[in-house]
């Protein structure tokens, strides 16, 4: 039997080496700019992104109804750094290959507003101290507005090694 283990899509962040903290905070006055006006407020879990002299630039963890926000998004992650709507990948399992390595594999969904030739995503695989272990091109060929692909992503990497995987988007043609 496949042992599961915990899959991330996330950002580049861990894979450019920065450190990013996460916090609990009793409740927030949210401002548009460092002294700027009050846009909201927020009580629960925030993603520490940057820090300006007295300033912390936060994103707000939570979770609200899909159709508040984003009705017509498909299911996954949107890819940082993609264009327009997005490239989004879902439904990804690390599983071990018939030699003892990790293989990736998922689906990604075109949601950008056009057709790529090629799209070209890279797979970060982390180990469970968060330490960057290879980072594995995904090539999609010709994806149109609005489709979704399925990918495998063969690795060098044993299985046991590979805590979490997340993608980065690299480029598309």
């Amino acid at each position: 039997m496949t042992k599961r283990k915990a899959v991330t899509i996330g950002l580049s962040v861990l894979a450019l080496g920065i450190a990013v903290a996460t916090a609990t905070a009793l409740k927030l006055e949210v401002l548009d700019r460092p002294g700027g006006q009050q846009i909201g407020t927020w009580q629960g879990p925030v993603e520490v992104l940057a820090v300006e002299e007295e300033w912390a630039k936060v994103r707000m963890l939570g979770w609200v109804p899909k159709a508040q926000v984003a009705p017509t998004a498909p299911e996954g992650v949107r890819l940082e750094g993609s264009p327009g709507g997005g490239i989004w990948v879902s439904r990804v399992r690390i599983r071990k290959d018939f030699l003892g390595d990790a293989q990736i594999t998922g689906w990604v969904t075109n949601a950008t507003g056009r057709g790529f030739e090629m799209l070209m995503l890279e797979a970060v695989l982390v180990d469970s101290s968060g330490a960057v272990i290879d980072a594995v091109p995904v090539l999609i060929s010709y994806i149109s507005e609005g489709a979704s692909k399925g990918f495998a992503a063969e690795t060098a990497v044993p299985f046991e090694q590979v805590a979490e995987v997340m993608f980065q988007f690299s480029s598309a043609l």
